[in-house]
Parts: structure tokens; C-alpha cells; sequence
């Protein structure tokens, strides 16, 4: 295998081909499907007679209702069998024995669950009657030890969720907030589309482990979820906030693990279109005026059904949308484009118009999927999914600051080609095998003003070109696997592990044509700047050119975002090309010491390779062990249980926060000298290598930056090689772990009546080595008016430069109480509330999450960006009887979501104390995320009548109100005060009335969807 690394030149360096083939060799003979396992169903019966008594040597049949599955079992000496490894779905359970009568019932088995029932055998009668009960369904497991809950598949029809995104129904579940970190268009890395989660307090990017069908549908490279297979192409998903099994990993938060439909022995097919018009809907108080406008158009088909009967089973689905919306901005812009208009054009930039783009979200995606059962001891599933979406206008800014010029061109083409085989070696052995090939590849192209410099005044408004993301990326992945089960009398033995091989392809020209920050005040030319003034100037290049003139680019920006003389070289040292290897192996016993008391405990281990051809980058950790112990006690005749646990959980490296330190931001000028930080004492040991592309800049200041940016503007000319130095945003120690989370949990359930379950729980989460991003060129130089400390530059030859070190953290400790109502008498219902803290001392890689003083890391602790102190989500089902003559073939549902507010930091906006670093300066001495914002209150309905055509067709139509009472929900709020300290009251919430010297302070930055009106169609046959 050959590691290489495109820079300078484009070379290719080979290196340690041998010690990366001895790693491959070691993941490929422990191969392994980890994830499989946790899509799977088990089942435990206990087989005993009308005394009691247990009965060995029973027989136990499982077949499935759709597809004629079956499964065979014998009971132990202890009178209990388990069938492990089953597909989730309603079957058929037959239990006999000699001189007893046979037993058949119903079961439905959820994805990743562990059910557990008891049957009693009659004594047989002269003739033999069988028994037949209801269906079986489980309100609570009573050997699972991990907190978790299932959607199943009449909540996933018949609830009302805005755009039908599957990943939202992990929103109905505890511990689980939209994080508010590394959203759309922040200055992270990697900008994706794809909504980000965060499980308990953790930072999104490896905060939740998402499974589809048994394997990995993440990207490594920045974190989340692949794409987003259609809701009607899924059966039902499992969340899971921790769990202590060790056959799932890679994750320091949650868990989410779906399973797509499968064909049955009967034919099947949906028609459906979903549409919306802004002309039913309530308009948006941040919208342009008069450009409220939102088209959508979702449409799909499904088919199904058997190939061969009790065989073979195929199905298949498309979807495609048609999405066009208009952009929301912040109250300071809308008050404000005038005036920032007119700024730009005095610099010869192109001005914006507000009600000039729609966002768009177009896509077409379809699967196909085959089941195949060779034997009653073998089954084979083979599925394609494939994904095109064209998303002309992505946001490019963090919600309601970026201009038109901010939004990209952002095509993504994703394919996932998936096989598992399920084997029974024996009654004891049974093995699962799952292999993948993925590939996605992700385009952020800036078209238009988005060519322009990068125009920002902090954390008020941004346009131009790209600082917070890479330009493109495609990934490929190569997933193997086998997992293992054996069953022997008390226990339940588990081992395993998994390999993949990963091959990606970067382009990061960041900071190109170049980077300008203003104040408020010298943006607008406001006293005592007498014309609009840059205060900080800088752009990306090559380290090929350090030291060079670079040649004047000119000012036709739209025409291209690289220097026009020195693009191939731009592109060249910009671009990576590199293959790294994940690599597990687990063992695991589930003990059941007792019939009602479960022991699950056992050991992971991941580890990942680091290459990067002749860069000296990051050392490898060999030393991510997880041992994990869980329990499950049940209690008052299996009606209650109490369940708890304990472990470790490692996440993979943080390639999106980390990568660009050597291809897209790192220092190309050397190291910076600063003496009173021991990172850079010896920094060719202790830090990794410089960068092949990264910024340098004039040094900040009206006087430096101002005439040059001007200059630039005017002409396209660049400094002289002489006035540069560096921007490094990419410092970093090379010793840097894996992050890892401590995880623990207690839940007491208890199944009050038949089909009602209530539950409370307690769940902590830390973790730890999270990346840490801080502006470390800077010196304490005495004592501020205020009593903050006072600084200086460290070294003159940089500007900003940023050290990464391993020293982030979260906390976060939550109460969980829930109520689950299974469906019956025609409703069911599920209430979620969580009572939580999250605490850390930064929540993403941002500028503006940065320390104000490196010195003083320790005063950045506080509540966290994703802090949402209480959350209540309540969805409810009903269906009405048939009895109902009039009202009969209707069904509504209700989706209610309450919560408490997120807190923010009240920022200067400009440099308060003299390191050169404007972003995350605080007022006075106002600590971190003191700020309360605003609460969120929604209710969406959604409601539906089947009509029939026929014995075998029928219609459903729907109309679904989100936000029906049209509440203004503000997620994010104007924070940039204006002045060093306080000019009057203390700002503390949301409403207060307190402004700063900046008058939109305190205004709304962003809201939530007013009122939107969805209709829809769906022929089923």
C-alpha cells in the first residue's frame, strides 16, 4: 500500500509501505462486522410447565409472517433458548415438547432488541390443542442494558416531520439537541448540509455513530451522516444514548441504528407526492421584504415482493425533491445593506441584493434491494443506494450572517453498495459478515461574489469567498467484517471486529483571493476612522511561492477564484490525496446469572492509522482499549427493570478539525518564536510540519491593512514578500490521542399497565482530548482598566496563529423521564422530558470559540454551546375507530417540542485587548456564554384519511401544520455589543431591552420556520 501526499510539485513519497502492510495484514485477520450485530433482534424464551418447572430439550421455532424465515432452537438445562442475529419483523413462535401440548403465539421483534418472554406448556390432553395468544410486543427489554428507544414504522408514517429527513426522528428522543456548534456554513473545516446532532453535551463532529443496515454511514472525514435515505424507505431505527455492548464503537455520544425495508411474499407499491406553497404559509419576520418565498415538490414511488416465495424478495424505491427557499438574514443586515452595499462598492466589489438567490435542495436518490434465503441456515441481503443532489445556493455563513455572496454551488453525489450474510454454523455458532464499498464526493464551489474577498465584520456579517471549508472532497470506503455468536448454557458469548480502508481526495484553497476584517466602526468609516478600513488583511498560498512576488491577480474575481497566473500551482499545493485504515476487534459475554439478571461485559479495541507520505503529522494511538460493564435486573414478575452501566468510548480522529493543519491553513513561514508556551520550544519534535498551502498577511491594523487591502482591491496587486507574515491556523502537537468519553447510566422502568411503560434515568458523559483551538501569538503586557489582562503580539513575524492541542472537554450529567403507550384502543403516545447540564470549555472550532486569553484557558469553562437545560418532546397517534361511520379511515398525529434556551457570549467585535485577534473578545468581565437566549415552543400536526378504492388499493391523503401556532422561535441572537465594557445594564437575556453601543445587540440573529402548510398524496397497493 503506498501513502501519498500531492504538494509541491505534485509528488508522491512512499513511506513505511511495510509497517502500513504488517497493520493491513493484522486488521484483515481480525475482520469484522461490529455494527451488524446492533440491527439485529434476539429473542430468549423461557419454556417452563403449570408448576413452574423449567423444560429442557423444548423445541422452539421462530418463523417470520412476511417471508417465511424460520429459526430453530432447543432449550438448556435450564429450560431457556435464544435465538440470536434476527431480522426485525412479527413472526410466529412455536414451542413443543414431548407430553405437552404445543404453545403459538405472536412476537414482533424491534431492530437491536433483546426480548425475553416465557411460555408455559400445557400438559397434553387426549387431543392436542394448540394455544394461540395476541401478539407479543415488549414494551420494555428486560435484558438490555444500554438506554435507548425504538421508532417504529407507524411512527414513521404517521408523524409530521418537516421534510421528511429520517435522521429528525432522533430529535423525539432524550438527551438529543441540534447541535449549535459546528452548524451549516461555521467556520469549521467542513461545511456540511446534513443535520448534526449532539448526544449528550458532546461536540457533533463524532458526537453520534450512524448505522445503516449494519455498516458505517458516516465520512470520516467530517463526522456525520453520509446522505438521507427516504423516509419511506425505512422500517424502523433504534437511538441509542450509550450503550455498554463493545460490539458498537466509534462513537463518544450516541447511536443511531436504522434498517431499510425489505421485500415480503406479497407485492406491494406506494405512489406518493408531498407539496408546500408560501402562499399558505405564515411569513418570516427575517426574511428580505417581500421575499418570502418557499416551492417544494417531493415525490416518490416503492415496489415490493417476493422473486421466489419463502425465498428470494426484492425492493425499490425513488425519490426526488424539488426545493427552492429564500434565505433568512439577521436584523443588523436588514437594517444595514444599504450601507454595507455602498462599503463595498467603494471598493470596487460587486453589491448585494437580497431577494437576488433562493436556496435550492434538489435532488433525486433511489435503492435496490434483494434478500435471498439459501437455507434455512443462510440468508444473503445485496443493496444499492444512490444519491444525486444538486444544491445550487448552499449557505456558506453560519445562519442569518452571510450575504448572497457567502452561498456556494454544493453538488454531492453519494453510492453505498452493501452485502450481509447471516450463517447458522450450529445451534451455538452463529456468524454475520457485512461488506461495503461507498463513495461520496462533495463539491462547495463559490460562484459570483462568492469569488470576491472575504469580507467580514466578526460575528456581524460575512460575503466572499472560502474560509470555512474545503472546496471538495471525495471519499471511498471499503468496510469488511465478520461477527461471531456463541450461546452455551447462562451465556451469550460475542467476538469480533472490523477493517476499512479508506482513500480521500481533498481540495482546500482557503483564504483565497483573501481574507478582510473590519470593525464596525472602520467598515462604515465611523469615528475616528474618517473611510471605510481593513484592520486585518491576509490570503492563502503556496509554500512553493514563500519568498516570491507573486504576480498582480487582477480584479475580474468572478472569473476565477485562483490567481489566474499562478492557478495550476494554487490548485497543485492545495490539493491532498491520502489512504488511511480503521481497524477493531471485540470480545463480549452476556452472563445471565440468574432468570432475572443479566451481565454484559467485555473489551474493544480500535485503533486508525495516521498517514501522510513525507509530512511529519500526527503519531498514532495505539492505546484506545474500552472495557464496558453493564446489568439488567428485572423485577416484580418481569414488569420492571432496572438497568445500568459503565464504560469508555473512543472516537476516531478528528480529520475535520484537524487535516487542514497541513492542506489547507498550516504555517508555511516557519514556527513562531513565543517562549512563554513550551509547545514551541522545540517545534520539530513537538509539532507537526508545515504546511504545503496556508495565509500570510500584512500585520493588523488600520495603518498596515487598510492601504493594503485598498490596494489589492483596486488593482489585484499583493504585498511584497517583505511586509508578509504568517496567519498560521494550523499549529498543532503531534501527540495527539483519540477522544474519549467516560460513560455511565441508571434507568429504572416499569411496565405500570399492560402497554404502558414509565421510566427514569440518570446519564453522565465526559469527555476528554477533544481538539482545542486557541490564538497563541500573544504576550501579557500588563493590566487592562477593566482588570483583564493586557496583550501584546508574542512574535512579529505572525499575525493570528493558532495552536491545537488535545485539551478540550465536556461534561454533561442529565435526568430522563419517559412515558411510552404502546398503540392500542386506536392511540399511542410518548412523552420524553430531559433535565440536563453540558458544560465545557469550547464547544466547536471556531474563531469566535477561541480563548480570549490562552493564558487563562481555564476562565473558558461554562455551560456549552449545545446546553439546552430542559427539553420536552411529546408525539402522540391516533387512529380513529371503525365504528366511526363518518370519521372512520382517519388518523392524526402530534408531534409537541418545549425547551429551555441556549446561552451565548456578549462579544466586543473587535480587538479588546491588543493580542491582534478580534473574534472572541468578551465585555468587561462578562464570562463565557452568560447570555440567555430565547426558548423554543412548536407544535406540528399531521392529518390523514385513507381512502379506499378497492380490496387492494387505496388512497391516503394528508395535510400537515408545522409550527401550527405560528410561535417566533429565535435560535440565535445578535451578540456583538461594541465596546470594550458595559455601557449600561448588564445584558442577561433575550427581551431584556438592554442594547450596546452596537444597536442591533440583542436582536434576532436567526428564527425557526413561521407556520408551513404541507399537503400530500399516496396511492398503496
Amino acid at each position: 500500500m503506498i501513502i501519498y501526499f500531492i504538494g509541491r510539485g505534485g509528488c508522491m513519497v512512499e513511506r513505511d509501505i511495510r509497517k502500513r502492510a504488517m497493520l493491513s495484514g493484522i486488521f484483515c485477520l481480525m475482520v469484522a462486522s461490529v455494527i451488524q450485530a446492533q440491527t439485529l433482534a434476539s429473542l430468549s424464551v423461557k419454556v417452563q410447565d403449570a408448576t413452574g418447572a423449567v423444560i429442557p430439550g423444548a423445541k422452539i421455532v421462530l418463523t417470520s409472517q412476511k417471508t417465511g424465515l424460520q429459526r430453530e432452537k432447543v432449550t438448556s438445562d435450564a429450560g431457556v433458548g435464544r435465538i440470536v442475529d434476527v431480522p426485525p419483523g412479527v413472526y410466529e413462535l412455536r414451542v413443543s415438547a414431548e407430553g405437552f401440548q404445543d404453545v403459538v403465539q405472536a412476537i414482533q421483534l424491534a431492530v437491536g432488541q433483546a426480548a425475553s418472554v416465557e411460555v408455559t406448556l400445557p400438559v397434553a390432553a387426549v387431543q392436542e390443542v394448540v394455544t394461540v395468544q395476541a401478539v407479543t410486543d415488549q414494551v420494555i427489554d428486560l435484558e438490555k442494558t444500554e438506554v435507548s428507544q425504538v421508532i417504529d414504522e407507524r411512527r414513521i408514517e404517521d408523524l409530521p416531520i418537516n421534510g421528511r429527513n429520517f435522521i429528525d426522528f432522533v430529535l423525539l428522543t432524550p438527551s438529543v439537541v441540534i447541535g449549535n456548534s459546528t452548524s451549516v456554513g461555521s467556520q469549521a473545516p467542513f461545511t456540511e448540509t446534513t443535520l448534526k446532532l449532539s448526544f449528550g453535551g458532546v461536540r457533533e463532529t463524532h458526537s453520534a455513530f450512524i448505522s445503516l443496515d449494519g455498516v458505517d454511514y458516516t465520512t470520516s472525514i467530517s463526522g456525520v451522516q453520509r446522505a438521507n435515505p427516504s423516509q419511506d424507505w425505512v422500517q424502523e431505527f433504534r437511538v441509542v444514548n450509550n450503550t455498554y455492548a463493545v460490539d458498537t464503537g466509534r462513537s463518544l455520544g450516541g447511536i443511531v441504528n436504522t434498517v431499510t425495508k425489505s421485500g415480503t411474499n406479497e407485492f406491494h407499491g406506494e405512489i406518493y407526492e408531498f407539496f408546500r406553497n408560501n402562499s399558505l404559509d405564515a411569513k418570516s419576520p427575517l426574511s428580505s421584504p417581500g421575499f418570502d418565498k418557499l416551492r417544494l415538490n417531493q415525490f416518490g414511488v416503492t415496489m415490493s415482493g417476493p422473486l421466489v416465495k419463502n425465498r428470494t424478495f426484492f425492493f425499490g424505491g425513488y425519490e426526488g425533491q424539488r426545493r427552492a427557499e429564500s434565505p433568512l438574514y439577521s436584523n443588523f443586515i436588514l437594517q444595514n445593506i444599504d450601507a454595507i452595499n455602498a462599503v463595498k462598492q467603494s471598493f470596487g466589489l460587486s453589491a448585494e441584493d437580497l431577494s437576488s438567490i433562493l436556496k435550492i435542495n434538489d435532488y433525486d436518490q433511489f435503492i435496490a434491494k434483494v434478500d435471498h434465503q439459501f437455507t434455512a441456515s443462510t440468508t444473503l441481503g445485496v443493496r444499492y443506494l444512490f444519491t444525486d443532489q444538486r444544491n445550487p445556493n448552499t449557505p456558506g455563513a453560519p445562519p442569518g450572517l452571510g450575504l448572497p455572496g457567502t452561498f456556494r454551488d454544493n453538488p454531492i453525489r453519494d453510492q453505498t453498495l452493501i452485502a450481509n450474510l447471516i450463517h447458522l454454523f450450529s445451534p451455538a455458532w452463529t456468524g454475520d459478515t457485512v461488506v461495503q464499498f461507498a463513495r461520496r464526493t462533495f463539491h462547495l464551489t463559490p460562484v459570483g461574489a462568492g469569488r470576491e474577498p472575504f469580507l467580514a465584520i466578526p460575528n456581524l456579517v460575512q460575503t466572499g469567498g472560502p474560509v470555512g471549508s474545503f472546496t471538495f472532497y471525495r471519499e471511498s470506503r471499503l468496510q469488511l467484517g465478520q461477527n461471531v455468536t456463541y450461546t452455551r448454557g447462562a451465556h451469550l458469548v460475542k467476538f469480533g471486529g472490523e477493517f476499512h480502508n479508506i482513500w480521500n481526495t481533498t481540495k482546500s484553497p482557503m483564504f483565497t483571493p483573501a481574507v478582510v476584517v473590519f470593525t464596525p466602526e472602520s467598515f462604515f468609516g465611523l469615528p475616528p476612522f474618517t473611510r471605510p478600513t481593513a484592520v486585518v488583511f491576509y490570503f492563502g498560498q503556496p509554500r512553493s511561492l514563500f519568498g516570491q512576488q507573486l504576480p498582480p491577480r487582477g480584479t475580474d474575481w468572478q472569473a476565477s477564484l485562483l490567481p489566474p497566473p499562478l492557478a495550476e500551482e494554487f490548485d497543485r499545493a492545495s490539493t491532498a490525496e491520502y489512504t488511511h485504515q480503521l481497524g477493531a476487534f471485540y470480545v463480549q459475554d452476556q452472563w445471565r446469572i440468574a432468570s432475572n439478571f443479566t451481565l454484559t461485559f467485555g473489551l474493544r479495541y480500535d485503533v486508525e492509522t495516521r498517514p501522510f507520505g513525507d509530512k511529519r503529522f500526527f503519531k498514532e494511538d495505539l492505546n484506545n482499549f474500552q472495557p464496558r460493564l453493564g446489568f439488567s435486573y428485572s423485577f416484580h414478575e418481569a414488569r420492571g427493570v432496572l438497568r445500568g452501566g459503565a464504560g469508555i468510548f473512543t472516537a476516531p480522529f478528528n480529520w475535520s478539525d484537524m487535516l487542514g493543519t497541513l492542506t489547507a491553513f498550516g504555517a508555511i513561514n516557519g514556527y513562531l518564536d513565543n517562549p512563554l508556551l513550551s509547545e514551541f520550544a522545540n517545534p520539530e519534535s513537538t509539532l507537526i510540519g508545515l504546511a504545503n498551502f496556508g495565509p500570510l498577511g500584512v500585520l493588523p491594523g488600520p495603518f498596515t491593512a487598510g492601504p493594503a487591502f485598498a490596494r489589492f482591491a483596486r488593482d489585484g496587486s499583493y504585498p511584497s514578500p517583505q511586509q508578509l507574515i504568517g496567519f498560521s491556523h494550523g499549529f498543532a502537537v503531534r501527540d495527539f490521542p483519540n477522544p474519549y468519553a467516560e460513560n455511565a447510566s441508571l434507568q429504572l422502568e416499569y411496565e405500570i399497565s399492560r402497554g404502558i411503560a414509565v421510566s427514569a434515568g440518570y446519564l453522565f458523559v465526559h469527555a476528554v482530548k477533544i481538539p482545542y483551538f486557541g490564538h497563541a501569538n500573544a504576550r501579557p503586557i500588563g493590566t487592562l482598566p477593566n482588570g483583564k489582562t493586557a496583550m501584546a503580539p508574542a512574535d512579529p513575524h505572525f499575525g493570528f496563529a493558532f495552536l491545537f492541542t488535545p485539551s478540550a472537554f465536556s461534561i454533561y450529567h442529565a435526568g430522563m423521564f419517559s412515558v411510552t403507550k404502546r398503540f392500542s384502543h386506536h392511540f399511542s403516545l410518548t412523552a420524553n422530558y430531559t433535565y440536563s447540564k453540558s458544560i465545557d470549555n469550547q464547544s466547536t472550532i471556531q474563531f469566535v470559540t477561541g480563548p480570549q486569553n490562552y493564558f487563562r484557558r481555564d476562565l473558558e469553562r461554562g455551560v456549552s454551546d449545545n446546553h439546552i437545560g430542559q427539553r420536552f418532546v411529546l408525539t402522540w397517534l391516533f387512529e380513529s375507530p371503525s365504528r366511526w361511520v363518518i370519521l372512520r379511515d382517519w388518523k392524526v398525529g402530534v408531534i409537541t417540542t418545549l425547551q429551555s434556551p441556549r446561552y451565548t457570549s456578549v462579544l466586543v467585535g473587535f480587538d479588546a485587548n491588543g493580542d491582534g485577534f478580534p473574534f472572541p473578545d468578551r465585555v468587561g468581565a462578562l464570562g463565557r456564554n452568560t447570555y440567555k437566549g430565547d426558548d423554543f415552543q412548536q407544535v406540528d400536526l399531521r392529518l390523514q384519511r385513507r381512502i379506499p378504492f378497492g380490496e387492494r388499493v387505496r388512497g391516503t391523503f394528508s395535510v400537515e401544520f408545522f409550527n401550527l401556532f405560528n410561535h417566533v422561535n429565535v435560535l440565535d441572537v445578535n451578540n456583538v455589543y461594541g465596546a470594550t465594557d458595559l455601557v449600561g445594564p448588564v445584558p442577561r437575556e433575550f427581551g431584556d431591552g438592554v442594547r450596546g453601543a452596537v444597536p442591533s445587540f440583542g436582536t434576532p440573529r436567526n428564527v425557526g420556520n413561521m407556520r408551513q402548510i404541507q399537503f400530500s398524496f399516496r396511492i398503496s397497493f
